[in-house]
């Protein structure tokens, strides 16, 4: 934050202020204005109300002896204004106030490379008959084959030096030309989706909006990447550092393609860019995400001789009822706790016990003690439960992320080029936060600086109603293109292509 210095009044204002209160209060008769009988105030030729002028008010207040309280109070302003008015005088010249680094360099950058940010713009049509070829293939979480060939194909297509590892994510190079050994700055959007392969995948346009399973979470951002790395092939831009441009996979169920990115790479890797959200968005911090499936075992009847026996059912539907009674903190933000229950089951027919009954819990929080004491609390419940209806529960852990907050991150230079990208693109709204739960997440927790944004707008996510805004993808699209090139490194360029590919 920059802070302008206070300057002391010069003496030529005091000038003015004390001819203005003499004219005005000591001497009437040399006051050039006059009042009309219907109380307007007449110079010259100009007409003004009195409600509307202060000439009017002073007139009056003159007229009940404020002359003589006048000559004091301009007197007495005189003595004590001298000496501020000398010692403002001696002082050095205030230093002029620190500039923007980052959005200068942002203007330079739209100015060298308007070439390739004007056709991103132009190619609108094209983005969204991507981004709808890519929405309309089914990928949950483990099944992302198939989008990943797609992804593959589009990624050869724009230049990109293509591998796929072994968890099954896609990595698309571009190869920079600075010293070596060079690090990656990773540019990832995962390809699964909540959505199971029963779903119907068609793409469904209303104006300017797009509406089906998974279009904004988060197939935007896997053509976000593509149009960023076939404009930079495009355009021959020179990067000081490679960039991986990465399709993950299984980030619905716990980042487990960015962490598994992470494990394999972690010294090859400056920063990770996940393009998954909202655009003006700007997330740099972990949330803690903790998340079990808690079971209740017993032994199963017919419903005949199940009266007044051990239920499992009973027992999480005991459990369930308690846990979402308890109270967690909803402020300071960066100790804002949630907790939800997803997803439950048990039984195998109508007309008996069940054997086995179950529910998932996802606990999260922004401070890792409140994350604990949330979870004990939770699992005390499940066993008083389980121990009230006669039955076993087992505590089953499904995955489990960090709390983070890498110290001086706000001020990180992926945080502050970013909002002056947003800041040059004069975005309406620049919201910095210090939580997410995503793919970035897997580089923070090991100490690689990393921040997620978005590519539009939308809603309802994780939802059958799931829609986005087409109108302005370009825009986010623009601001990615921005970073990579603020955070690659790159020299002055021409604004148009030699050669079109």
């Amino acid at each position: 934050m920059f802070t302008l210095p206070l300057r002391e009044p010069p003496s030529f204002i005091l000038t003015i202020f004390v001819f203005f209160f003499l004219r005005c209060f000591v001497f009437p008769k040399l006051d050039p204005f006059a009042v009309s009988g219907d109380n307007n105030i007449t110079f010259q030729d100009t007409t003004l109300h009195e409600t509307h002028n202060i000439w009017f008010m002073m007139k009056h207040r003159r007229n009940r002896g404020i002359g003589w309280y006048g000559w004091m109070l301009a007197s007495a302003w005189l003595l004590v204004s001298a000496p501020t008015t000398q010692a403002a005088s001696t002082q050095p010249a205030p230093t002029k106030q620190t500039k923007n680094v980052f959005l200068n360099t942002v203007h330079r950058l739209m100015r060298e490379h308007r070439g390739a940010l004007r056709e991103i713009q132009s190619q609108h049509k094209a983005i969204v008959k991507t981004w709808i070829q890519l929405s309309e293939i089914p990928a949950p979480s483990r099944q992302e084959a198939k989008k990943a060939a797609f992804l593959i194909q589009l990624m050869k297509q724009a230049g990109l030096q293509v591998r796929v590892d072994k968890k099954g994510n896609v990595i698309g190079q571009y190869t920079g030309t600075g010293p070596t050994p060079r690090k990656a700055i990773v540019v990832c959007a995962h390809m699964d989706t909540v959505f199971d392969l029963t779903v119907r995948h068609k793409v469904r346009r209303q104006g300017t909006r797009l509406f089906g399973p998974g279009v904004l979470d988060n197939t935007v951002g896997l053509v976000n990447m593509v149009v960023v790395a076939r404009m930079l092939r495009k355009y021959k831009v020179k990067l000081q550092q490679d960039v991986w441009f990465v399709g993950t996979v299984q980030e619905e169920i716990g980042l487990k393609g960015a962490q598994y990115l992470v494990q394999q790479h972690k010294k090859r890797i400056a920063m990770m860019i996940a393009l998954d959200g909202g655009y003006g968005g700007i997330s740099y911090g972990g949330i803690g995400i903790h998340w079990y499936r808690i079971e209740f075992h017993g032994q199963a009847r017919h419903t005949l001789s199940s009266m007044g026996k051990p239920s499992t059912t009973y027992a999480a539907a005991r459990a369930i009822t308690t846990i979402y009674q308890l109270k967690v903190p909803r402020k300071p933000r960066m100790q804002e706790t949630w907790y939800n229950i997803g997803k439950l089951g048990g039984g195998k027919v109508v007309n008996a016990q069940a054997e086995r009954a179950w529910f998932t819990v996802d606990l999260r929080s922004m401070n890792a003690q409140q994350l604990r004491r949330l979870e004990q609390k939770v699992f005390a419940l499940a066993r008083k439960a389980a121990k009230e209806a006669g039955v076993t529960v087992r505590i089953v852990t499904l995955q489990k992320m960090p709390a983070v907050q890498l110290p001086g991150m706000r001020q990180h230079k992926l945080v502050r080029g970013t909002a002056a990208i947003l800041q040059a693109q004069k975005s309406k709204r620049i919201a910095i936060h210090p939580f997410g739960a995503n793919d970035h997440c897997a580089g923070l927790a090991v100490g690689i600086p990393g921040i997620n944004i978005g590519t539009t707008t939308g809603g309802s996510i994780h939802s059958l109603k799931e829609w986005a805004e087409s109108k302005h993808v370009t825009r986010g699209i623009q601001q990615t293109y921005l970073l990579v090139l603020l955070m690659a490194g790159t020299g002055r360029t021409v604004t148009t292509p030699k050669t079109h590919r």
